[in-house]
């Protein structure tokens, strides 16, 4: 019983060790990359494959007149 007992708190130690860590490189990957950010003094910006950036379109140009699909032309 006390065997059992033993090997059942080196598994929860385990466990909760690996959590801890794991928060810890979540907490300093976050802290890295929002050094980065600080530093480059510029805001943030989303991907270019969104509606976003839709005016450097390789297909029709820039111009919306050019697009098959009228659905991507409306905002």
């Amino acid at each position: 019983m006390i065997l059992l007992i033993e090997i059942y708190s080196k598994i929860v130690l385990n466990f909760y060790m690996e959590l801890i860590l794991s928060i810890i490189i979540l907490i300093i990957a976050f802290i890295g990359l929002s050094v980065g950010v600080i530093f480059d003094n510029k805001p943030l910006k989303g991907t270019c494959g969104g509606l976003n950036d839709f005016r450097e379109c390789s297909i029709c140009g820039g111009n919306p007149e050019n697009c098959d699909n009228d659905s991507i032309t409306q905002p």
